[in-house]
């Protein structure tokens, strides 16, 4: 499954209408997570992505990966 991103306060009638393709995660076997590191925003963004697959019920044991895009961009 691919998700082209995350938007932080995303009014909740628009996350329900994701919520199908979101809960395709409960079927992978392992989640790889694709960060821009240089964004200002890089925690942030982290902690967003978690609180939605948190409140879709993610099962945290599962192996998780991150993959840290434009690292060529820090200084």
């Amino acid at each position: 499954m691919d998700t082209v991103g995350f938007i932080s306060h995303l009014p909740h009638s628009l996350v329900e209408s994701f919520k199908s393709t979101l809960d395709e995660v409960h079927y992978a076997d392992i989640l790889l997570h694709v960060r821009d590191v240089a964004n200002p925003s890089f925690e942030f963004q982290k902690e967003s992505v978690f609180k939605v697959l948190w409140d879709i019920g993610y099962d945290e044991k599962k192996p998780y990966f991150e993959v840290w895009n434009k690292i060529d961009l820090l200084t």
